[in-house]
């Protein structure tokens, strides 16, 4: 249950809080989240510093997937919004998503090709939340 500006309890429905998105891990992820097309960055709202990289953990540590590692692993429908929120949250959720559009503009239905920068780094950088002072 969260509150709207009004201070009147709202209730927030999670029908499908969650897509999965798997990509071939040929040794180009790395903590960040990075691989060797995008980097996440994201910064401390409050002091502005690069918030620590959230850590790769690669296939057979411990798990049976690659994956970074956001602190917990049970998110789904029954879970509450301010699982959804956080920083570690944001930053994943952000690099599935622009890896998910690659995936399918780079796909054979679609271009066919590798997607080339209009600029001359070879990595897209985003940044998730733009800090308060540089609006």
């Amino acid at each position: 249950m969260r509150q709207d500006v009004a201070g009147d309890d709202i209730t927030i429905e999670l029908a499908t809080p969650l897509q999965t998105f798997s990509a071939i891990d040929e040794g180009q992820f790395v903590d960040g989240p990075e691989n060797d097309v995008v980097k996440v960055l994201d910064f401390d709202q409050e002091t502005g510093q690069p918030l620590k990289p959230m850590k790769f953990v690669p296939k057979g540590i411990g798990k049976s997937v690659s994956c970074y590692e956001i602190g917990y692993s049970d998110l789904g429908p029954d879970s509450v919004p301010e699982e959804f929120e956080t920083h570690e949250f944001m930053q994943i959720s952000t690099f599935a998503t622009v890896l998910k559009v690659l995936d399918f503009f780079e796909s054979a239905d679609m271009l066919g090709r590798k997607i080339s920068w209009a600029f001359t780094e070879k990595k897209l950088v985003i940044i998730p939340q733009v800090l308060m002072g540089m609006q």
